[in-house]
């Protein structure tokens, strides 16, 4: 039985050093990125939206919207998918949360909350990396 709970997800799998580069992108954008077009042909993958259906994706709430996102990771750079299926949700807002979220300093702008979908609020990432079934739960913290 289900009863809200989601397991936290390692930590460490998010942790980018400095030298792998992150982009943050739409669909519709990564499916024109020469980089990743190279390894979605050397790994079998037909259609850049199959990051975000193919499994589980992550997910980020901003003012009731749930965008999924996934990462891919490549082996100098690491490209962040995001997917906005209303189109409501400011893509400002969407790369700046998700970009902080990715970088080495997460954890100034970011604060884990218990693992329990219903702290899965405003501002908020739903977080497994592609991994398990179970999510880990983030809150964007505003810094001036």
């Amino acid at each position: 039985m289900n009863r809200g709970w989601v397991h936290p997800a390692p930590i460490k799998t998010k942790i980018m050093t400095a030298n792998n580069h992150i982009t943050v992108c739409s669909l519709e954008d990564a499916a024109h990125s020469v980089e990743l077009s190279g390894y979605m042909e050397e790994n079998g993958i037909s259609d850049v939206s199959d990051f975000l259906t193919g499994t589980e994706a992550d997910r980020l709430q901003i003012d009731g919207n749930i965008i999924l996102f996934a990462r891919v990771e490549m082996s100098h750079s690491n490209i962040v998918i995001y997917w906005d299926g209303n189109y409501e949700t400011d893509e400002g807002r969407i790369k700046e949360i998700l970009t902080r979220f990715f970088s080495p300093n997460f954890k100034d702008y970011f604060e884990k909350r218990t693992a329990v979908w219903s702290e899965f609020k405003d501002s908020c990432i739903a977080f497994r990396d592609g991994q398990g079934t179970f999510y880990s739960i983030w809150q964007y913290i505003e810094r001036n």
